[in-house]
């Protein structure tokens, strides 16, 4: 199962570097880097706290959700699945658009 860990700093999803969201989905089916990737489960962060509420303590334990995946030419893709013990999800810096992407892609 995997581990994720949410370096967005502006998703609401993200409660201390890790992801609250029970799935999350990473597109980019022609991808060939990390950067053409997205997380299609980041939601923008509505002011300086997030719409996603949850006590303190919930961060202080690996979150495991289902990864679901659509980048097919990354080594992880296992039927549509991330099959990587450690994905990481970080705001895509090469663009003024509010995405993120996955850094554990690895091209075939």
């Amino acid at each position: 199962m995997n581990i994720l860990i949410c370096a967005s700093a502006d998703c609401a999803h993200n409660r201390g570097g890790a992801c609250m969201a029970s799935t999350i989905n990473v597109r980019g089916a022609s991808a060939v880097s990390s950067s053409m990737t997205r997380c299609a489960t980041y939601t923008p962060r509505i002011g300086s706290v997030s719409n996603v509420e949850f006590g303190d303590e919930i961060s202080a334990f690996p979150v495991r959700p289902f990864i679901g995946c659509n980048a097919g030419k990354c080594v992880f893709n296992r039927n549509g699945k991330c099959s990587s013990d450690k994905v990481e999800i970080s705001d895509h810096v090469h663009s003024k658009e509010r995405r993120s992407e996955c850094n554990s892609f690895i091209p075939e």
